[in-house]
């Protein structure tokens, strides 16, 4: 059995190339942005999304493997989005959930559709409400 240590110190390497992976990974997001940008697509696809899951998904046999790749990944796909939305509006596109519920995120005031709220969470979710 190998020392706690040692064990630990693999994981702190492979974070590290996990975290260089993910840089590498929003810098191809910031393409798509752009790509998206010139051809008028939109940012969400649903179609696609999926696609990548079952597709990542598909020889695992091990549920909890497979479920924990596919919250990853539709983590990870999020987070991408919101950049992508960050860059195509020039501003910050992370809503904190608390604050969005509670109404006191920065920039959202008022409660009915329409409202600074309302659309700010249509675009969060990527979905009419």
């Amino acid at each position: 059995m190998r020392d706690l240590t040692e064990i630990r110190q693999q994981i702190d390497q492979i974070d590290q190339k996990m975290l260089a992976l993910f840089k590498e990974r929003m810098g191809c997001s910031a393409e798509v942005a752009e790509y998206k940008r010139g051809t008028g697509k939109a940012i969400y696809d649903p179609v696609r999304e999926r696609q990548k899951i079952d597709a990542l998904t598909k020889d695992e046999d091990e549920l909890i493997i497979k479920k924990s790749v596919e919250e990853m990944f539709l983590q990870m796909m999020s987070i991408s989005r919101r950049y992508q939305y960050s860059l195509l509006s020039q501003e910050d596109a992370y809503i904190d959930h608390q604050s969005c519920i509670s109404g006191n995120s920065r920039g959202i005031s008022g409660t009915g559709n329409g409202t600074v709220f309302w659309r700010g969470c249509q675009e969060f979710f990527c979905t009419r409400i």
